[in-house]
């Protein structure tokens, strides 16, 4: 699996044999401009698109485009959804996903993330990747409860998404070097792209932050 940073919130994920993008619509509304994609998935993590079947079209986004199939699967509702061997979880009254391809786990957190409780993600078993808004906002986990929840995932990998950056018009946002320095994180590395392989977790593992570029 390869993860790539779109900008914002938004990431695309390429399995074996489909591709995931997370929240497009979320970083257009943020003021990031999204290029041409092409996938087979896209997850929507806000309260208005529950239950809606075609977000990207009902919003006139034509820059994503299906990929090897003739439709985009959009998954917004709570439930389990499947395609290529993917499996994406979103579980009931709750804002984050579980994206499983064989053993490897993501856990990805968008918008509305705040109202998360860490207890919610004690029992997620290995998760080799969390990808988490770390900037602070108002509709962002605030830094106490972004400990709580890294502490229950216990992720090998955490990707910092939905900070401070240029381009970005939320104004209440920390930048992504604000999180690294209060939480006091010594294993960070900037990469273009993070590449996973295998289930990575292992006992007594340190969390590394990979800021992806």
């Amino acid at each position: 699996m390869k993860i790539k940073r779109i900008g914002f919130v938004t990431f695309k994920l390429s399995f074996n044999e489909v591709d995931l993008i997370t929240d497009p619509l979320f970083s257009i509304d943020a003021g990031v401009k999204i290029p041409a994609l092409d996938t087979e998935m896209v997850i929507h993590s806000s309260p208005e698109y529950k239950g809606v079947l075609a977000p990207l079209a009902d919003a006139k986004v034509r820059q994503i485009t299906p990929k090897k199939r003739d439709f985009i699967l959009e998954i917004s509702s709570p439930g389990d959804y499947e395609l290529g061997g993917v499996i994406v979880r979103r579980p009931l009254n709750s804002d984050f996903f579980v994206i499983d391809e064989d053993t490897v786990r993501v856990v990805y957190m968008g918008e509305v993330s705040h109202t998360i409780e860490p207890k919610e993600l004690e029992n997620l078993g290995d998760v080799d990747v969390l990808i988490m808004p770390v900037g602070n906002g108002a509709s962002f986990p605030n830094y106490e409860r972004l400990e709580k929840i890294v502490s229950a995932i216990d992720p090998t990998y955490l990707i910092p998404s939905g900070y401070k950056e240029s381009g970005v018009t939320i104004v209440d946002l920390k930048g992504v070097d604000e999180f690294v320095k209060n939480f006091g994180y010594t294993n960070v590395k900037e990469e273009n792209v993070l590449k996973v392989s295998d289930g990575t977790s292992v006992e007594n593992k340190v969390v590394e932050v990979v800021v992806l570029k």
